[in-house]
């Protein structure tokens, strides 16, 4: 079964005015998903929709954010001035794997994850998230 039948066979709203795209999501003639119809469920009412649980995963992840639009927070009462250990890749090492630094707002660099020494100077392409948390939610 391709994901077009799949979904057709899926959805409760199916052949209502619903309509199967490419990609095997139901949408109806005014452009709305079938998911804000069916809330994310299956034609059995209980199996969750695959589609609706990964938008939902997405939509709770952390981005990856550019230095240039904005740097991590540093509370100003601090008189460290740096963040809370952050994942970053920066330009500077001239490889791109993420490690955890903290932002030291002072000197505007990045400090290593124990926040005592210098790793390197933020430039604009750096990029950074906070930390995911691993708990399941």
């Amino acid at each position: 079964m391709n994901e077009k039948e799949l979904a057709e066979f899926s959805c409760p709203f199916f052949g209502q005015g619903e309509e199967i795209n490419d990609f095997g999501h139901c949408w109806n003639k005014n452009g709305e998903s079938c998911i804000q119809k069916c809330n994310g469920l299956l034609a059995d009412g209980k199996t969750p929709c695959a589609y609706r649980a990964g938008v939902e995963w997405q939509s709770k992840q952390s981005s990856w954010k550019k230095a240039k639009d904005e740097l991590p927070f540093v509370d100003e009462k601090d008189i460290s001035e740096q963040s809370e250990p952050v994942l970053a890749i920066t330009s500077a090492k001239g490889h791109y794997e993420p490690e955890i630094l903290v932002y030291n707002k002072h000197y505007h660099v990045w400090d290593t994850a124990d926040a005592d020494d210098y790793c390197c100077d933020v430039s604009d392409n750096d990029l950074w998230m906070p930390i995911p948390s691993l708990t399941n939610k």
